[in-house]
């Protein structure tokens, strides 16, 4: 499973969540709150736009009961930020239920540099080194998602106007029906040397560099791991699918980040605000020594005793058994 356990225990409820009409997702319910799985209001709920919902559900099913028959699933997460969820599932499957993250603190070596054809841009590291600790935002919105042109236009103007420094990740088909993004007129003079635009970065460098003081992103749960990983405070635009309720769990559960207001569509004056309440405030403050927590959960999780380590060496045996 490569997205949370939250996700998976949706998964799991997803029919009794149409049974019960919070799906599909109404306007007038939107923000109800879904009592069966809390924190989530009905809005976060995980859908697909593009496929019947009877479909999308029969597809889930048949994944929770492919678990179910399974010897034991594996999970991308955290016990320290999700044992609840966790425990809940070892109960309803009756299976070894085995968290890893961060994985790629585990396996070092199994590191993305590229996206298809595009090699992540190293420069942007050379760049952060110049650079005051804690002063860049680093925007990205994740491999596949897009925005349309108007966004991209209002994402580029809240980003100058925040007068923070910045690495922002434009890679190709980030905008919807452009190949690639260029910068609105005018905006040159406005950024004047404090922007690092690249098509792709090397992201766990980039945010494991002690220059980044906070992370606007899609909520994707990689991304989401990864910034925890590397204690950094989020600030969540989520886009489609899980990252609705990713982004529910960073902002009011952990409360290591902050939610764009207005978040079906990006605006210049609700993204300064973000950035202000995230890198200016003692809000954000707080919000930073909450994550350095996270962090430090983390970094527990993966040495020889801890959980997430003790995990991978359980499923190792687990599969030397067969």
């Amino acid at each position: 499973m490569t997205a949370s356990a939250a996700i998976f225990r949706v998964y799991m409820a997803y029919q009794t969540l149409i049974d019960k009409a919070y799906l599909p997702v109404q306007d007038a319910r939107k923000d109800d709150p879904v009592e069966e799985l809390p924190p989530y209001l009905v809005k976060d709920l995980l859908r697909h736009d593009t496929s019947r919902l009877e479909d999308f559900a029969e597809l889930l099913r048949h994944t929770v009961a492919g678990a179910r028959q399974s010897s034991g699933l594996i999970i991308n997460t955290l016990g320290a930020i999700e044992a609840a969820n966790l425990e809940q599932i070892r109960e309803d499957l009756s299976v070894p239920v085995f968290a890893v993250a961060p994985l790629h603190k585990l396996a070092p070596s199994a590191k993305s540099t590229s996206l298809g054809e595009t090699q992540a841009d190293r420069g942007c590291l050379g760049w952060l080194d110049t650079q005051e600790p804690g002063s860049v935002l680093y925007v990205s919105f994740g491999s596949l998602a897009a925005m349309d042109p108007h966004e991209f236009v209002e994402l580029a103007w809240g980003l100058a106007l925040s007068k923070r420094p910045f690495v922002w990740v434009v890679r190709p088909k980030l905008i919807r029906g452009f190949e690639s993004g260029e910068l609105p007129d005018g905006l040159g003079e406005e950024l004047r040397g404090r922007d690092m635009i690249v098509s792709w970065a090397p992201q766990e460098e980039v945010l494991a560099h002690p220059a980044v003081g906070a992370f606007f992103t899609h909520s994707g749960w990689n991304s989401t791991v990864e910034a925890i990983a590397e204690g950094v405070p989020m600030i969540c635009h989520p886009l489609h699918g899980d990252q609705y309720g990713n982004a529910r769990y960073v902002a009011d559960v952990w409360k290591v980040g902050v939610e764009v207001d207005g978040t079906h569509r990006l605006e210049r004056a609700s993204i300064k605000a973000a950035i202000e309440r995230m890198m200016d405030s003692g809000e954000g403050r707080e919000i930073g020594e909450r994550m350095k927590g996270l962090k430090m959960a983390a970094e527990d999780g993966i040495n020889e005793r801890g959980s997430s380590h003790t995990h991978l060496s359980d499923l190792v045996a687990l599969i030397k058994s067969f």
